[in-house]
């Protein structure tokens, strides 16, 4: 069985956090990113997928752009 690792800073921390699959792992940090966290590589058996690559991923698949808490301050301010 293979291991996916995602490397991300949360609150100022790295951490890696392990998926079974590779989508798992997309999906895990497109999560990250919507929280606002910085996304930096996952590491698989024989690929690492670069956070540039990542975004992309999240992008083609309807995940927002904009972390959450960025889309709640920009619609509570008046236009």
């Amino acid at each position: 069985m293979s291991e996916w690792v995602l490397h991300c800073e949360v609150k100022q921390r790295h951490i890696r956090r392990s998926q079974p699959t590779r989508d798992a792992a997309l999906k895990d940090a497109c999560s990250q990113l919507l929280q606002g966290y910085s996304v930096n590589r996952i590491v698989g058996p024989n690929e690492t997928i670069t956070a540039e690559r990542i975004k992309s991923w999240c992008a083609s698949r309807g995940f927002p752009q904009e972390p959450l808490w960025r889309r709640h301050v920009s619609q509570a301010e008046p236009s």
